[in-house]
Parts: C-alpha cells; sequence; structure tokens
C-alpha cells in the first residue's frame, strides 16, 4: 500500500497511459492485482485513477478479509466513499451465503452490499433460497434486507412477502407488509410478525391467519410451533371448519393440527351453519376434538347459553356431537322453545336438517308455558319426550311420576279465556300441543285428579313442587348469550 486507502498497483502485465482511451488514468492490462486496506482485488485489466478512483473490466474478484468475495465483470470504485459498483454477473459471497444479481452497490467499509434489479441468495448453512426485486446484505452482522416480490423457499414451506428482513446466523425472517408462508399442510397469512426458519417457531400479527387442509385460525397476534404442528390465537380469535361448517370464535384460542383439536376461552362463542339458519353457542371454555373415526365433538364447558331461533337454553356444560347431530346438556340445563320451557337433570336435543328433531329430558323432567296473569301450565314427571315437526313441539310423552296443572281454555264470541284448573296425578301422559299451547291431554294410566273452577283455586292447587319459571336466563337473541352483559 502506498498510503491508508490509497490503491496499490501490484501486478499487471501491461502498464500505459492513453489519454484518448482513458484520460488521467494507468491502464493496467493482464493479470492486473489491485491492493487497499484489507482488500485484494484481481482482474483483466483496470482503469487507475490519480484520485485513486479506479474501474475494472472482466473476471473481477475481490476478497476482503479472506471472508468476503465478490465477482463480476465490470467494476467502478470511488476512493472518497470507498464503494463498488459491480454489474453483469456479479456473486457476492461470505462463508454462509451466495448473492447473484447484475447489479450490486457495495460499501466496503461497512460491507453492506445493496442491488436493485432483481437477486438471488443461497444459503450455504441451510437449504433456504431467496429472491427479491431489491435489497441489501451486510455481511458484518449477516442480515438481508428484502423489498418487492420477495421469496424465501425451502424444501419444507414457501415464504412470498412484500418486504423480508433475514439474519443468516440466526435464520429468523421478519416480514413487513402483506407476507403468504407455504407449507405442505397449512398456509399462513399476515402482514407483520418472524419466523425461526431452522426451529419453525413464528409469531405474527396484523391480518394473521393459519390455513389448514379444514381449518382456519384467525386472530390479532399468532404464535405457531409448524415443527410441533400448533398454534396460539390471541384477541379476535376465529377458528372455522369448512367440512363441518362451524366457527369458533373468542379472545384466547389454540389449535393442534396433528389431533386436530381446538380450544378457545374468552367471550368463546360456537356457530354451527345450518342450511336456512344458525346455532350460536357461548361457555366459558370451548373444546373442538376429533373422536376415533374423525367425527366433531364440541365440549363446552361452564356457564353454557345457546340460541337458535326456534330453539334455545342454557347449561352448566354440553356436548354437540356433530355427526349425529345431537345435543347433549348436564347440570340444571333448561330449554325454551315457542311459549314453552322444559328443565331436567339431564337434556338431550336430536337436530334433522338443521331443525329440532325430538327433545329428551331425564331426571325430574319438568314442561311450563305461562298464560298470561300468573297461570302457567305445568306437566312434570320422570322423563319427558318432545316431538317436533317443522320447528314446532307438538306432542309430548311423559312417561312415570306423571303430574299436571293446566288451564283449559274456554272460547266464547272469538275470545279465549281461563275458568277452571285441571290437577291430575298420572303415570304416563301423553300431551298434544297447537301454537305452543296444550290441546287435549291423554292420561294412559289410573289418572286421578280434580277440575276446580278458578275461583276456588289456591295457590297449593296452581303451581307443582319445584316449579320454577327462568324466562330472565332466556337469550332473546345471539347478540344476548352472555351472562355479564
Amino acid at each position: 500500500m502506498v498510503g491508508q486507502n490509497q490503491v496499490e498497483v501490484v501486478q499487471g502485465n501491461t502498464w500505459e497511459y492513453d489519454d484518448a482511451i482513458a484520460p488521467g488514468a494507468q491502464r493496467l492490462i493482464g493479470l492486473v492485482v489491485l491492493a487497499f486496506d484489507d482488500v485484494t482485488l484481481s482482474c483483466d485489466s483496470a482503469y487507475v485513477y490519480e484520485n485513486n478512483n479506479f474501474t475494472a473490466f472482466h473476471n473481477i474478484h475481490i476478497n476482503q478479509g479472506d471472508s468476503i468475495h465478490l465477482y463480476g465483470d465490470q467494476m467502478d470504485y470511488t476512493y472518497l466513499t470507498e464503494s463498488a459498483i459491480l454489474r453483469d454477473n456479479v456473486l457476492f459471497k461470505d462463508k454462509d451465503m451466495t448473492l447473484k444479481t447484475d447489479y450490486l452497490n457495495y460499501d466496503l467499509n461497512t460491507c453492506i452490499g445493496s442491488y436493485r434489479d432483481g437477486g438471488d441468495i443461497t444459503s450455504t448453512k441451510n437449504n433456504n433460497t431467496l429472491t427479491s426485486s431489491s435489497g441489501s446484505y451486510n455481511s458484518d452482522i449477516e442480515m438481508f434486507y428484502f423489498r418487492e416480490n420477495v421469496v424465501l423457499s425451502n424444501p419444507e414451506y414457501t415464504v412470498k412477502s412484500d418486504t423480508l428482513h433475514y439474519n443468516n446466523a440466526s435464520e429468523i425472517s421478519y416480514f413487513f407488509g402483506p407476507t403468504t408462508i407455504l407449507g405442505e399442510d397449512s398456509e399462513i397469512y399476515c402482514e407483520n410478525g418472524w419466523y425461526n426458519t431452522q426451529s419453525e417457531i413464528c409469531q405474527f400479527s396484523e391480518s394473521a391467519s393459519i390455513t389448514s387442509e379444514t381449518t382456519l385460525l384467525k386472530g390479532d397476534s399468532i404464535y405457531y410451533d409448524g415443527a410441533k404442528k400448533y398454534g396460539e390465537a390471541f384477541r379476535n380469535v376465529m377458528i372455522s371448519d369448512s367440512v363441518d361448517k362451524f366457527t369458533i370464535t373468542g379472545e384466547y384460542g389454540f389449535h393442534d393440527q396433528l389431533n386436530d383439536s381446538s380450544f378457545v376461552v374468552g367471550r368463546a362463542v360456537y356457530i354451527q351453519d345450518f342450511e336456512k339458519d344458525s346455532l350460536f353457542l357461548h361457555a366459558d371454555t370451548l373444546l373442538a376434538v376429533s373422536d376415533s373415526i374423525g367425527q366433531n365433538i364440541i365440549r363446552a364447558f361452564n356457564r353454557v347459553t345457546f340460541y337458535k331461533t326456534d330453539i334455545q337454553g342454557k347449561a352448566d356444560s354440553l356436548v354437540w356431537l356433530n355427526s349425529d347431530s345431537l345435543i347433549q346438556m348436564f347440570y340444571e340445563p333448561i330449554v325454551w322453545s315457542d311459549a314453552n320451557q322444559m328443565a331436567a337433570d339431564t337434556i338431550s336435543i336430536k337436530m334433522k336438517d338443521g331443525n329440532v328433531h325430538q327433545l329428551l329430558a331425564k331426571k325430574n323432567a319438568f314442561i311450563s308455558s305461562d298464560k298470561g296473569a300468573g297461570k302457567f301450565d305445568q306437566i312434570k314427571g320422570r322423563e319427558l319426550v318432545g316431538h317436533f315437526k317443522n320447528n314446532e313441539l307438538y306432542k309430548l310423552d311423559m312417561l312415570g311420576n306423571g303430574q299436571a296443572i293446566y288451564y283449559p281454555l274456554q272460547e266464547k264470541n272469538g275470545l279465549s279465556s281461563i275458568s277452571s284448573v285441571n290437577k291430575i296425578d298420572c303415570s304416563d301422559i301423553v300431551i298434544f300441543m297447537k301454537d305452543s299451547s296444550i290441546e287435549r291431554i291423554k292420561f294412559l294410566t289410573k289418572p286421578k285428579g280434580a277440575m276446580l273452577p278458578i275461583t276456588q283455586a289456591v295457590i297449593s292447587d296452581e303451581k307443582l313442587k319445584d316449579f320454577k319459571w327462568h324466562i330472565e336466563k332466556r337469550p332473546k337473541d345471539q347478540h344476548s348469550l352472555f351472562p355479564e352483559d
């Protein structure tokens, strides 16, 4: 070296001046070698100027600090800025990566190389390759900065992004702008996040979603472990199943892709779509799992309420067997249908074509309906079977230990009125309904009771033991499912 940062001509087969070709420059031809600072450059020919700028041609090789190698067909070096512009068939190599491009602006002081006309990067540490329209690489910290049409490829996945930063040492990618990650069995979308390509652990935000074969997971932010195949979503969570046509929303969600199971908490709502209607179900915790034959099961725990236009209910816990279209309710369940309220120790509801088909209430079954003016039809027994047609309750079978209090309606001049109350005990009772009211009753086994004029009835004649009217707990629509609201 002649002086600090000055360019030293180490070798050249021919050394000449020709102002007609390169005014003010030394013209070096054949096996040219130049050196400055920790840099050695070889090429076929070069023009070296008095201000230490130079232009190199063909078979260019720059070796900086024995760790960085650059290649190209033409190079312009500016002494004051310590920067080089390489053109055509450019390669930028360090110990862990190779960058290919046709234009590279390289700062020899900061070891940062930038390209603008497209670049391809291959990592020698792993099988990652990256391409983008423009980008830069800081060799000191092994950091890439990519913009426009960014693609990160690996045998296991492909990342497409608008803006991506990639650390070649940690193998972590950082996303800014619309980004898609395509795996063998999943697709991830976000507009901000990071992804560890070695551990396959990642975190996403801003319109974040993960789509697997049949399941979509969304949230304000998502944490995903690609190796273990599970994801966690936080705030405004949605999990939907395209096969069984259900959606679960809440504030926190977890999805296990390997076991095909999910759970959601925090204002959790399960929505089951039918052809003409939807079922909305809320619980403190909602769990969706698949059984041994792949059929979906929904389990709801604590403060369960549900709403469908033709039926509503509440319980402490509930199981929805999707394949059997069966709802099973436990611990003080209550079901409302039109003007009727049904309660028991356990209640099962059988659906058919999206409509209620049958209801089975076991142990301490109780059905009641409001007749107005504080009067309630009431029937209780050991077990109740309710039959539905066109979404209306049309028949009830009370089996075992039957008791009934009901108010026959008297029709006069087109008006209905109550003039008497019937109180009857009978083991088995069949009730026929019309327009949500008792049309007629059949007492099958040794009925015993009496009909009293309403004016002679006392409170004990008008209320069965354990009668409770819970109209205040009945959901009015899908927006009133939350008990705290």
